[in-house]
């Protein structure tokens, strides 16, 4: 296990210098006292941070921390983040927890400190939990071929792209949608790759409802937009416990397939 603070000092205040040590302080006796080393990042660039570390992880992090990585970002999400206190907690050099310093960082540093390790556990374990949407998805995966669905299938797929090194194409997906290109949350429930090529976006609701309409309609657009895949290649799932007829009748005329599971 290893720590990691991302700290810029750039006008920083006599008050920022002092709460900065505090938390040196902090993260040198829990070094001492566990063994748990830490690394205090001071010229890092918050978006490619954002992008290689967050975004990536993005799946494990809104599990174990019972949020959002978009918050990280200003504009509600749309921003450029802002990532100046925030700590990290890394497993096997992979991001599995963080916290901002006004979230309480402080006094988490302060329980590993009396307790380890441990209180660390205890704290992804409190929101460790499956949503029904996360049980329906796990109780699907098994029985899936049943459906059809015998290719490979990536779980919480991350509707993103990594930055390109081709100026005309940068500039090109810049104009297209920056939220989208690389700095997304947003994932499909679950991406299912056929043997002959073509995809199935697999969104998973307890009750079909219009989120997952509109969710299974703008992830195939944005999915084919961001792999340079033809749209006829994609197909659009929902899989619910409930459905609703007036909705299916709708997901029927726009050729979106429903599922109803359980």
């Amino acid at each position: 296990m290893e720590l990691v603070l991302w700290q810029h000092k750039s006008y920083w205040t006599d008050k920022d210098k002092l709460e900065h040590q505090k938390v040196l302080d902090l993260l040198n006796k829990i070094k001492e006292k566990w063994n748990i080393n830490y690394t205090v990042d001071s010229d890092y660039d918050s978006e490619q941070v954002y992008r290689e570390v967050f975004l990536k992880n993005n799946r494990i992090l809104k599990r174990y921390t019972g949020k959002s990585i978009r918050k990280l970002r200003t504009r509600q999400g749309k921003g450029s983040p802002i990532l100046d206190g925030v700590l990290g907690i890394f497993d096997n050099k992979r991001i599995i927890y963080y916290i901002e310093s006004y979230d309480g960082r402080d006094q988490l540093l302060a329980k590993v400190l009396e307790e380890g390790p441990s209180h660390i556990k205890k704290v992804i374990d409190k929101n460790n939990e499956d949503s029904p949407e996360e049980k329906l998805v796990k109780n699907f995966l098994k029985k899936a071929t049943q459906h059809g669905f015998a290719g490979q299938m990536h779980q919480e797929y991350l509707l993103a792209r990594p930055m390109q090194d081709n100026p005309a194409e940068k500039q090109e997906l810049k104009n297209f949608k920056k939220s989208f290109a690389y700095v997304s949350g947003k994932s499909i429930d679950l991406l299912h790759e056929s043997n002959d090529g073509t995809f199935d976006i697999i969104e998973a609701k307890t009750k079909l409802n219009w989120s997952a309409v509109g969710q299974a309609i703008g992830y195939k657009q944005i999915f084919c937009r961001l792999n340079d895949v033809p749209l006829d290649k994609v197909r659009s799932n929902i899989v619910c416990n409930q459905s609703d007829g007036f909705i299916e009748y709708v997901c029927d005329e726009l050729g979106i397939k429903v599922i109803v599971f359980g």
